[in-house]
């Protein structure tokens, strides 16, 4: 597995930097014959890697640990999928007028996809030609920082025409709050974040994990805990998830959903524990209540909702899990505005919150004992609260509950300047009174969009032109259950729902109808 570049010059082509590639790639043609992901720990340089097949396997393994790639996801699938368009080789004389186009863009967090075309004509009256090379360059650091199920290599595909498997996973009396996907040893699992009916109930579970490796058919219930009164938002680096317990104490709680100690052909194994618990620090008031979580870089991101007693009372967070049986309090800042999503990129913390002059609120948290608003995003003439958060690259993407009078419920903002963010785009869902955005994951050239509107809970918009997002020709879909969060991952769209199935995927059918 090592990246083996040939272009047809006199100089010899091995040794290939990421560098030299780039300048290769403004050269002229360039053929590929066997290839694998760049990793990188400086986004501006690269280290190329040569591996025998003993070392490639072992590769496949820690790439599976940080999400760069699964076990059905190789990385001869990863370059299959990012070689486009071989429509012409060069035979004999070849002078004419050539053009180079080179673009990148973002599939996910961690994975920058670039894309070369080279445009020729020929002198003797040939048709235009061109060949369009695509490869990727993957950021380890990156990926270990997000943990592991938090970087997907592979491009989205068409999403078109979106079905749902008919197999969820169905949990009796509970309704699934939050989702999130890992990689552990060759499988794909569902970790799913619950609130019992009849809050508190002792009887049921407030966390399960279910193998989800073929999503048409999950499996019964891995593992399962119950922990106290319910969680309302979940955040993973892997072997542990951080949650928020629906209580007024203890309210951060960390569960160890892997025991590594065991063999992973032991069910114990599967079982998950609560290792820590903990009182968010200076949170009081009506509702102390933990609302939003984000994991980055063995730090965690918390958000509650607005408490004005007592004034001092914080809504954003931020603790240190380098231990993660030891979480310790590191800073906070009182915004007095409910934060109900967070995502976290480079030093900046992006916040939905319910403030109508900040709808996205950027924390710089580059100093984590004391963050600092950085900057805000206020959506003119509204008084709607940004519920979601997404983060791809230079774009924040941003969901509103119901709009009143026509206004724009999906935003696009740039955040080139996170202390001056700006929008590029928005666009009406023709939400229902009294619903709103439950969800967003941005992936590739789409936002996949949930929704707690019945009949209409699950939308797909193309994000190609950020200035014009298209909304796709199937969309909004039924999925039968309103929607509590979502997540992509390996190319499906993983719904944590409120009733029915709990757990439902969703995949590309690559067809033409709607049914």
């Amino acid at each position: 597995m090592k990246i083996q570049l040939t272009h047809y010059t006199n100089k010899d082509s091995s040794g290939f930097s990421t560098i030299e590639i780039l300048i290769a790639f403004s050269v002229g043609i360039i053929f590929l014959t066997a290839a694998m992901m760049v990793s990188f720990s400086d986004p501006t340089l690269a280290r190329q890697i040569s591996l025998d097949s003993g070392q490639a396997a072992a590769l496949d393994v820690a790439l599976d640990n940080t999400g760069l790639a699964s076990s059905t996801n190789k990385m001869g699938s990863i370059t299959a999928a990012l070689m486009k368009n071989w429509n012409a080789i060069l035979t004999g004389d070849h002078q004419g007028n050539y053009k180079n186009v080179l673009t990148t863009s973002d599939i996910s967090p961690c994975i920058k996809e670039i894309i070369n075309i080279t445009q020729w004509d020929n002198t003797f009256g040939a048709r235009s030609r061109n060949i369009t090379f695509g490869t990727a360059l993957g950021s380890m650091d990156i990926a270990k920082a997000l943990g592991r199920g938090g970087c997907d290599p592979l491009p989205a595909g068409s999403w078109d025409s979106p079905k749902k498997y008919p197999n969820g996973a169905a949990i009796p009396s509970v309704n699934a709050n939050d989702i999130a996907i890992v990689q552990d040893s060759g499988k794909r699992i569902a970790v799913l974040a619950t609130t019992p009916q009849g809050n508190g109930n002792t009887s049921l579970e407030d966390l399960y994990t279910y193998d989800v490796t073929d999503p048409a058919n999950p499996s019964a219930v891995l593992g399962k805990i119950h922990t106290g009164k319910g969680l309302n938002a979940i955040a993973t680096n892997g072997e542990y998830v951080f949650a928020l317990q629906n209580d007024s104490t203890n309210q951060l709680q960390v569960i160890r959903i892997f025991d590594t100690t065991k063999s992973v052909s032991d069910p114990a194994y599967y079982a998950p524990k609560v290792v820590a618990t903990s009182s968010l620090q200076n949170v009081g008031g009506a509702n102390p209540e933990g609302r939003s979580i984000a994991y980055y870089n063995n730090r965690l991101y918390i958000g509650t909702w607005n408490n004005n007693v007592p004034a001092t009372s914080p809504e954003f967070l931020i603790y240190n899990v380098t231990n993660p049986t030891s979480p310790v309090f590191l800073g906070s800042n009182n915004l007095r505005h409910s934060v109900n999503s967070i995502v976290v990129k480079d030093s900046y913390a992006y916040l939905a919150t319910t403030d109508n002059v900040g709808e996205l609120t950027v924390m710089n948290i580059s100093t984590s004992s004391s963050p600092v608003v950085a900057g805000r995003y206020d959506l003119p003439s509204s008084t709607n609260d940004a519920e979601e958060v997404a983060v791809l690259g230079t774009r924040a993407y941003l969901g509103l509950n119901r709009a009143t009078g026509g206004g724009s419920e999906f935003l696009i903002i740039s955040i080139t300047a996170p202390a001056n963010p700006s929008l590029l785009s928005g666009i009406n869902l023709g939400l229902k009174n009294n619903t709103k955005v439950t969800g967003i994951d941005a992936h590739d050239n789409y936002a996949f969009i949930a929704t707690n509107v019945s009949n209409e809970e699950f939308r797909v918009l193309d994000v190609t032109n950020p200035s014009g997002p298209a909304i796709m020709p199937c969309s909004p879909y039924n999925y039968s259950a309103a929607v509590s969060s979502l997540q992509y991952f390996g190319g499906y769209i993983f719904l944590a729902n409120q009733v029915n199935a709990s757990l439902r995927v969703i995949y590309d059918s690559n067809g033409t109808s709607c049914n």
